[in-house]
């Protein structure tokens, strides 16, 4: 169920909301089942016979027809983000015959022409002529607006033009598209005829007065590897200037994706990261952006798991204590569990921790902690010398791993490479020298490994002889 759950839940909500209205004002019965399915999607109701009871009250399921819906309403949200664009441009016919070849739906040009049409002359925009959209079905049929689909369009001066806001929006849906990449492992990218413009404007001094501008394209970069350190320390120095003036919601998301290019780093074993977790956490916090009214347990983990790194204890204890109470019912129990199980490992009180860590090894409400933890009482049973705890844990982790289809690509191989590394580290020959030697090599070679600093660690322990 992956994608299009994903994809809805990490769309900003004024898009979302936007798409829920452009479903809900069609005269199309089938737009209207399509909003009905995922303003159900967005209540987190995944489960195909209850969603096809719902839709279709009394009627037993039919799985096709449900599997068509769920495709119909994912291509349809592509469409509107596509439209999203369109309707910023004073170039538009130019832009609909990009975009349509881009996308791959020039089958449905005619339909798409009309929708647009409509949209424009609703916005007192005006419209297409007839003679405009056949020029422009021919110049699709010709594939001309390819790489040298520019030619004789000034659009340097057409973005140089633009208002802040418009330059804002199309960063902000290039964004988007790649949060949702990131997040479900898909391959695809937003081909948007004028981000690179954008970006070429940006670069070339155009927008340095406005912070705003300047803020989300290096929070932008930031996004799309983890080799732009210096546009993520510029946009940390931005962020804290545009607190007053941002959306909450805007300002969040900014917050998040700066996080999410941190905990990458570490997870590289860029220990020094950790304090940027961290750091931003605590601002996230101070502006009220989290925990206000409620908890999200991953946000919980997260201030929990880089403040016990960096040796917080008392702080992260009064943490717990502050805001464990605005978790969700369902997960307050086993959150605080996990968390006071970190506080004992992190100060070495192993016997503790394996003890609170095993009660959350099944919580299927967030079997994302239960992976966490296993991957904790792994560390602890090394560290304690537990031989079964060592040998069998990581296979029933594998097992466990494999159980779980919500799990994504990357994720899946960040805790495989570990249970593949710590294997061989506790399989290691005493005096094997090039053995060693070679795990070290391996470690250092692989970025994408949970707990890379703790198995770098041990095996520097054991070329010592200290084990």
């Amino acid at each position: 169920m992956a994608k299009l759950e994903y994809f809805i839940h990490k769309l900003p909500k004024g898009l979302v909301k936007g798409f829920g209205e452009h479903l809900a004002n069609s005269p199309r019965q089938k737009d209207l089942v399509l909003g009905q399915l995922m303003e159900l999607v967005l209540l987190g109701i995944t489960d195909k016979a209850v969603l096809y009871d719902k839709l279709y009250p009394g009627k037993p399921l039919h799985e096709k027809q449900i599997r068509n819906l769920r495709s119909d309403l994912l291509q349809r949200l592509l469409d509107f983000l596509v439209e999203e664009e369109l309707r910023l441009s004073p170039d538009r016919e130019v832009l609909l015959a990009k975009a349509l070849n881009r996308y791959g739906i020039t089958e449905h040009f005619p339909a798409l022409a009309q929708k647009m049409e409509d949209q424009l002359s609703k916005m007192g925009k005006g419209i297409f002529t007839a003679e405009s959209w056949a020029a422009l079905t021919y110049e699709i049929e010709q594939n001309k607006f390819q790489e040298d689909g520019r030619k004789g369009i000034d659009f340097p001066r057409i973005i140089a033009g633009y208002e802040e806001a418009f330059v804002l929006r199309v960063l902000y849906l290039a964004m988007s598209w790649q949060s949702h990449r990131a997040i479900v492992g898909d391959s695809s990218t937003y081909e948007s005829v004028l981000l690179p413009v954008v970006l070429e404007q940006i670069k070339a001094g155009r927008f340095v007065d406005f912070p705003l501008v300047e803020l989300h394209y290096h929070v932008f970069l930031t996004m799309q590897n983890t080799s732009h350190d210096a546009s993520f320390f510029e946009a940390r120095r931005l962020i804290r200037t545009q607190v007053s003036v941002m959306e909450a919601g805007s300002l969040k998301e900014l917050y998040q994706a700066l996080i999410y290019y941190s905990i990458q780093k570490t997870n590289q074993g860029h220990v020094d990261f950790t304090l940027e977790v961290y750091t931003l956490y605590l601002e996230m916090l101070d502006c009220g952006l989290i925990g206000t009214h409620d908890m999200n347990p991953f946000h919980f983990k997260n201030i929990v798991t880089s403040g016990l790194k960096l040796g917080k204890f008392s702080e992260v204890s009064a943490f717990i204590g502050m805001y464990g109470i605005l978790l969700n019912d369902k997960y307050r129990e086993h959150c605080l569990r996990y968390a006071h199980g970190l506080l004992h490992y992190y100060q070495q009180e192993y016997q503790q921790a394996e003890r609170l860590l095993n009660h959350v090894l099944n919580d299927f409400e967030d079997p994302f902690l239960g992976i966490d933890a296993r991957s904790y009482l792994m560390q602890i049973y090394y560290e304690t010398k537990d031989d079964i705890g060592m040998e069998s844990m990581p296979d029933a982790f594998r097992k466990f791993l494999k159980r779980h289809k919500k799990i994504s690509r990357a994720r899946l191989k960040f805790y495989e490479e570990f249970i593949r590394f710590y294997q061989r580290l506790v399989r290691l020959k005493p005096g094997n020298d090039a053995q060693l030697e070679k795990l070290r090599s391996d470690v250092l070679d692989n970025p994408y490994s949970a707990a890379r600093s703790w198995l770098l660690g041990k095996i520097g322990e054991e070329a010592g002889g200290s084990r």
